[in-house]
């Protein structure tokens, strides 16, 4: 007797295609920070000409665009000063993984020397050793040559990060440098002091954050409450200026990434990996959800604040040509070479006889790499006909895209959702290289980017999650890969929570990183927390597996080799009945 098969619903997020070499949320983030806006101004300018010029005029829309003219109707795009205003909101949003990326500054070196070296024998410890060769420092004996003082000592999980290797070296060189005992490249020179200013800034960001919520829940304590009601009245709302730091920061993430390098100069060497380290810190702390958060209601009432609406109307089409651009993308050579877990779903199911039935699959992901791959992995089949684009989709699925993606724009007069690939509508043929332009009215592109906001009310996208919810019941295990449930996720959280909960669904989140049973529980115990997943009985559905980043092989449990798809295949769950 054959046995069931395990149904599987897939749920794709950004960490699912680390391994094809894409920029992940942070790295994607601050690349927003160097768009150039210049010739999408002109674009929305020309817009904005065909719509005042279309006749006849379409009076409803023309009052809901207030628009009157270039000179009255001025296109404003977010400056030096509003990414400043986000520095400083997303590293106070942040603030534990700063802590948590400065206190293992050292092993975030190792990883990131494994990343970008194919040098086997160069890592962190030879660049390290070879440092402090050059610096005559000897062996370290993990004792700190500088203190905090007693403000963050002892309070703030900074003392160890004291004791890393890393900040003691760039405290050496910099030193050595200041008193002439060695000669460093004056460019190179400066580019250390500056990660180390951004260091130090993240950790008075972050450290300032958690002082003044002491001092503003009270600078008085007393038992008897009228005294304290009174002294109450005394006492101030503190506030601190983090202008400088959040400018320093900015100026920063202004400057290119450097390419890493195996210089021959041991110091530049070093300098090369703290200042991709610094980018990598600055890509874990900064978002652009403040932005969203506080502009995107402008797009649906240009009314209220022109400037507001345009900013907005830029940032999101500068998000697009960020997520289309040729770093941002990858070719269809690269996409059919790399392995993944796309392709390792597409080689399961051509199988006659596959070992998992696919129920669902749903991404946060913009592209359609799993579409695409599709194609090519059938390309021969497609050619002579012997599949088509039904044929496909019965045999693979096809991946709902719960966060947008390149080729759907929204129109915030109408509320709708709006389909540009290909432009067939005759009404648009003399505008159809415009992307703020559809049918003599703008539109942007439609992603639900890092914020809180969510404009879900469009029936398209009410009709996608209905259908995501119904298709997830019909699967006995809910696989998560690459996506982090954070609480501006909350629209996809809630579905996850209830089929875990109510409908006995079991969870597994496939990870990497998380290498020992204390990780694996810890990370189990941080998914059900954000999850909010309360009862015993629900909570051990939910099952972590760490995974090998590169070969996707199951590395949890000791002489297991098993590919995750043919771990899951072999899970064994009680399927209870769902009420």
């Amino acid at each position: 007797m054959m046995l069931a098969k395990n149904k599987l619903a897939i749920l794709f997020g950004a960490g699912a295609e680390q391994s094809l070499g894409l920029p992940n949320g942070g790295e994607f983030a601050i690349s927003l920070f160097t768009q150039k806006y210049d010739s999408l101004r002109s674009e929305l300018r020309q817009a904005l000409d065909t719509i005042t010029n279309k006749q006849p005029r379409n009076f409803n829309y023309i009052e809901w665009l207030n628009y009157t003219s270039p000179s009255i109707n001025r296109i404003s795009t977010f400056g030096k000063y509003d990414f400043e205003q986000v520095i400083m909101s997303s590293a106070e949003q942040k603030k534990q993984d700063i802590k948590d990326f400065l206190v293992n500054i050292d092993k975030n070196a190792c990883s990131l020397c494994k990343k970008l070296i194919g040098d086997e024998s160069l890592t962190k410890n030879t660049i390290y050793e070879d440092l402090k060769k050059t610096l005559n420092l000897g062996n370290s004996d993990k004792k700190p040559i500088v203190e905090f003082n007693q403000s963050f000592s002892g309070k703030n999980d900074y003392d160890a990060l004291l004791t890393s290797e890393t900040i003691s070296l760039i405290i050496s060189t910099l030193s050595q440098a200041h008193s002439n005992q060695i000669t460093i490249n004056p460019s190179q020179h400066e580019t250390l002091k500056e990660c180390f200013r951004v260091l130090l800034f993240m950790i008075v960001i972050t450290c300032g954050d958690e002082l003044l919520k002491k001092l503003n829940r009270g600078i008085f304590t007393s038992e008897n409450e009228t005294t304290h009601d009174y002294l109450a009245l005394f006492e101030e709302m503190f506030t601190m200026k983090y202008d400088r730091a959040a400018g320093i920061i900015y100026d920063f993430i202004q400057k290119q990434r450097p390419a890493f390098e195996d210089f021959p100069d041991t110091v530049e060497r070093f300098i090369n990996l703290i200042h991709r380290l610094t980018f990598k810190l600055c890509s874990t702390s900064i978002d652009y959800q403040m932005l969203i958060d506080n502009y995107f209601r402008y797009i649906l009432s240009p009314k209220t604040d022109w400037a507001k609406f345009s900013k907005m109307f830029l940032f999101l089409r500068a998000a697009y040509d960020a997520i289309t651009s040729k770093e941002n993308t990858l070719s269809d050579e690269a996409l059919n070479e790399q392995d993944s877990y796309y392709k390792d779903i597409i080689t399961e199911l051509k199988n006659d006889n596959a070992s998992v039935e696919i129920k669902a699959l749903a991404s946060t992901n913009y592209h359609d790499y799993y579409g695409r791959l599709i194609k090519l992995r059938n390309e021969s089949k497609i050619e002579d006909g012997t599949l088509d684009e039904a044929s496909l989709e019965a045999r693979f699925g096809k991946v709902m895209r719960l966060n947008g993606g390149v080729g759907e724009f929204y129109n915030p007069y109408k509320n709708s959702l709006v389909k540009r690939e290909p432009v067939n509508t005759a009404a648009d043929q003399d505008n159809s290289d415009n992307l703020f332009l559809y049918q003599n009215q703008l539109v942007t592109p439609f992603f639900f980017t890092q914020s809180g906001i969510k404009p879900m009310t469009a029936i398209d996208i009410s009709c996608l999650y209905t259908e995501m919810y119904s298709k997830f019941k019909e699967a006995d295990i809910i696989v998560v890969i690459g996506f982090n449930f954070n609480s501006d996720d909350n629209h996809i959280n809630t579905i996850i929570r209830d089929l875990v909960e109510n409908h006995n669904k079991t969870l597994v989140l496939i990870t990497v990183g998380a290498d020992t049973k204390k990780a694996l529980d810890d990370k189990r115990e941080e998914v059900c927390k954000k999850l909010r997943i309360d009862p015993t009985e629900a909570q051990d559905r939910v099952k972590v597996l760490n995974v090998d980043s590169e070969s996707r092989v199951i590395t949890s449990m000791p002489g297991n080799s098993d590919l995750w798809l043919d771990y899951l295949a072999n899970l064994k769950i009680h399927k209870a009945p769902s009420h």
